[in-house]
Protein backbone atom coordinates (compact mmCIF):
# COMPACT_ATOMS: atom_id res chain seq x y z
CA UNK A 1 0.00 0.00 0.00
CA UNK A 2 1.60 3.26 -1.35
CA UNK A 3 1.76 6.18 1.58
CA UNK A 4 -1.45 8.66 1.33
CA UNK A 5 -1.01 12.55 1.28
CA UNK A 6 -2.88 15.50 2.08
CA UNK A 7 -2.18 18.96 0.44
CA UNK A 8 -1.46 21.67 2.66
CA UNK A 9 -4.67 23.12 2.40
CA UNK A 10 -6.27 20.28 3.78
CA UNK A 11 -3.73 19.77 6.57
CA UNK A 12 -4.31 23.56 8.02
CA UNK A 13 -7.96 22.57 7.33
CA UNK A 14 -8.28 19.57 9.46
CA UNK A 15 -5.72 21.14 12.69
CA UNK A 16 -8.02 24.09 12.14
CA UNK A 17 -11.14 22.41 12.38
CA UNK A 18 -9.76 19.96 15.12
CA UNK A 19 -8.84 22.98 17.03
CA UNK A 20 -11.86 24.49 16.81
CA UNK A 21 -14.08 22.03 18.02
CA UNK A 22 -11.91 19.24 19.85
CA UNK A 23 -11.84 21.20 22.74
CA UNK A 24 -8.94 21.95 25.09
CA UNK A 25 -6.90 18.97 24.30
CA UNK A 26 -6.78 19.99 20.85
CA UNK A 27 -5.74 23.57 21.23
CA UNK A 28 -1.81 22.35 19.97
CA UNK A 29 -3.65 21.70 16.93
CA UNK A 30 -4.16 25.91 16.59
CA UNK A 31 -0.85 26.22 17.69
CA UNK A 32 0.87 23.33 15.24
CA UNK A 33 -0.96 26.11 12.51
CA UNK A 34 0.86 29.25 13.96
CA UNK A 35 4.03 27.60 13.58
CA UNK A 36 3.17 26.67 9.71
CA UNK A 37 2.20 30.08 9.01
CA UNK A 38 5.60 30.76 10.75
CA UNK A 39 7.76 28.07 8.79
CA UNK A 40 6.24 28.14 6.07
CA UNK A 41 5.86 31.75 5.66
CA UNK A 42 2.20 31.29 4.64
CA UNK A 43 0.70 34.94 3.18
CA UNK A 44 -2.72 36.02 4.57
CA UNK A 45 -4.04 35.00 1.00
CA UNK A 46 -3.87 31.69 1.80
CA UNK A 47 -6.68 31.63 4.00
CA UNK A 48 -8.55 31.90 -0.09
CA UNK A 49 -7.77 28.43 -0.26
CA UNK A 50 -9.41 26.95 2.74
CA UNK A 51 -12.93 26.14 3.95
CA UNK A 52 -15.32 29.07 5.08
CA UNK A 53 -15.59 27.54 8.88
CA UNK A 54 -11.64 27.48 8.73
CA UNK A 55 -11.10 30.43 7.17
CA UNK A 56 -11.09 33.21 9.93
CA UNK A 57 -9.45 31.27 12.51
CA UNK A 58 -6.39 31.18 10.14
CA UNK A 59 -6.90 34.75 9.50
CA UNK A 60 -7.10 35.48 13.43
CA UNK A 61 -3.87 33.36 13.83
CA UNK A 62 -1.72 35.03 10.83
CA UNK A 63 -2.99 38.32 12.22
CA UNK A 64 -1.63 37.44 15.59
CA UNK A 65 1.44 35.96 14.12
CA UNK A 66 2.11 39.22 12.18
CA UNK A 67 -0.51 42.11 12.69
CA UNK A 68 1.61 43.92 15.46
CA UNK A 69 5.13 43.59 13.62
CA UNK A 70 5.84 47.14 12.03
CA UNK A 71 8.66 47.65 9.02
CA UNK A 72 10.80 51.16 9.23
CA UNK A 73 12.51 53.11 6.86
CA UNK A 74 13.91 55.99 8.09
CA UNK A 75 14.21 59.14 5.05
CA UNK A 76 16.24 62.11 5.43
CA UNK A 77 16.12 65.49 3.93
CA UNK A 78 17.15 68.54 4.30
CA UNK A 79 13.87 70.01 3.66
CA UNK A 80 11.88 68.82 6.53
CA UNK A 81 12.57 70.88 8.77
CA UNK A 82 8.93 72.22 8.43
CA UNK A 83 6.75 70.29 10.87
CA UNK A 84 4.64 67.85 8.79
CA UNK A 85 2.40 65.20 10.14
CA UNK A 86 1.46 62.85 7.70
CA UNK A 87 3.31 61.69 4.42
CA UNK A 88 0.45 63.76 2.52
CA UNK A 89 1.96 66.99 3.57
CA UNK A 90 5.45 65.93 3.10
CA UNK A 91 4.95 65.10 -0.01
CA UNK A 92 3.63 68.54 -0.50
CA UNK A 93 6.40 69.93 0.47
CA UNK A 94 8.95 68.16 -0.81
CA UNK A 95 7.20 68.58 -4.35
CA UNK A 96 7.75 72.71 -3.74
CA UNK A 97 11.25 72.27 -3.33
CA UNK A 98 14.23 71.67 -5.45
CA UNK A 99 13.83 67.58 -4.37
CA UNK A 100 14.46 65.09 -6.51
CA UNK A 101 11.46 63.83 -8.29
CA UNK A 102 12.55 60.37 -8.21
CA UNK A 103 12.15 60.49 -4.48
CA UNK A 104 8.98 62.31 -4.66
CA UNK A 105 7.32 60.01 -6.98
CA UNK A 106 9.08 56.69 -4.63
CA UNK A 107 7.09 58.69 -1.62
CA UNK A 108 4.25 58.64 -3.96
CA UNK A 109 4.45 55.24 -4.16
CA UNK A 110 4.76 54.55 -0.76
CA UNK A 111 1.61 56.14 0.26
CA UNK A 112 -0.14 54.36 -2.46
CA UNK A 113 0.72 51.04 -0.94
CA UNK A 114 -0.46 52.36 2.62
CA UNK A 115 3.14 53.38 4.05
CA UNK A 116 2.30 56.40 6.36
CA UNK A 117 4.53 58.60 8.64
CA UNK A 118 4.90 57.72 12.10
CA UNK A 119 2.18 59.02 14.01
CA UNK A 120 4.46 59.52 17.39
CA UNK A 121 7.85 60.43 14.94
CA UNK A 122 7.19 63.80 12.90
CA UNK A 123 10.23 65.12 11.21
CA UNK A 124 12.51 65.84 13.67
CA UNK A 125 16.03 66.67 12.54
CA UNK A 126 15.58 66.35 9.20
CA UNK A 127 14.65 62.80 9.68
CA UNK A 128 11.11 61.50 9.24
CA UNK A 129 10.15 57.31 10.30
CA UNK A 130 7.99 55.94 7.44
CA UNK A 131 6.11 52.58 8.21
CA UNK A 132 4.09 50.05 7.43
CA UNK A 133 2.69 46.58 8.81
CA UNK A 134 2.87 44.54 5.38
CA UNK A 135 6.21 42.61 4.86
CA UNK A 136 5.32 42.31 0.98
CA UNK A 137 5.14 46.13 1.01
CA UNK A 138 8.31 46.70 3.62
CA UNK A 139 10.52 44.66 1.27
CA UNK A 140 9.18 46.34 -2.21
CA UNK A 141 10.68 49.89 -0.35
CA UNK A 142 13.71 48.28 1.65
CA UNK A 143 11.90 48.60 4.83
CA UNK A 144 13.30 46.98 8.36
CA UNK A 145 11.34 45.44 10.63
CA UNK A 146 11.04 47.67 13.65
CA UNK A 147 12.74 45.47 16.70
CA UNK A 148 15.68 44.48 14.30
CA UNK A 149 16.46 47.56 13.63
CA UNK A 150 16.25 49.25 17.27
CA UNK A 151 16.39 46.46 19.41
CA UNK A 152 14.00 45.08 22.44
CA UNK A 153 14.40 48.73 24.75
CA UNK A 154 12.12 46.61 27.31
CA UNK A 155 15.82 45.02 28.26
CA UNK A 156 16.88 48.21 29.12
CA UNK A 157 15.29 48.50 32.57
Amino acid sequence: MSPVFVSLPTLVELKLASGLTGGPDRLKDLADVSELIKVLELDEEFAEQLDDYVRPKFVELWSGIHGSRRYVRLWRNKFLTMRVSSLEEMIGVLEHSKHSEHSVEELKSMLRDGVVLDPGGGTADDYALLVTTDRIVAERYGMEDESELWGDWSDDS
